[in-house]
């Protein structure tokens, strides 16, 4: 199983989304959270799930969650993965990384 890493930007994004959904229903904000982790854990066992996004960043991966898309890059040789950003999925995706 890789090794998870998250970025400190992609911390900020997690409490971002966290925030702006609790503003107005914390339990459903708890929820896509918890849809997040559960997804991150797939990831885990199988890194090279995710679709290859070079359009973003050479070697950036993506995965989805619900509207969110979970951007991250996977080294191979060290069994790892970085979680690099958390999105919204409707956002423009050029010059995000």
């Amino acid at each position: 199983m890789a090794e998870l890493f998250v970025t400190r930007r992609a911390e900020a994004d997690l409490r971002e989304i966290w925030r702006y959904i609790a503003a107005n229903n914390p339990a459903a904000a708890d929820r896509v959270l918890l849809r997040i982790h559960a997804k991150l854990q797939i990831l885990r066992r199988f890194p090279q799930i995710g679709a290859l996004r070079n359009d973003i960043r050479h070697g950036t991966r993506m995965l989805v969650e619900g509207n969110y898309l979970l951007l991250y890059e996977y080294d191979s040789r060290k069994d790892e993965v970085d979680l690099v950003a958390v999105i919204d999925g409707r956002r423009e995706l050029s010059g995000l990384l």
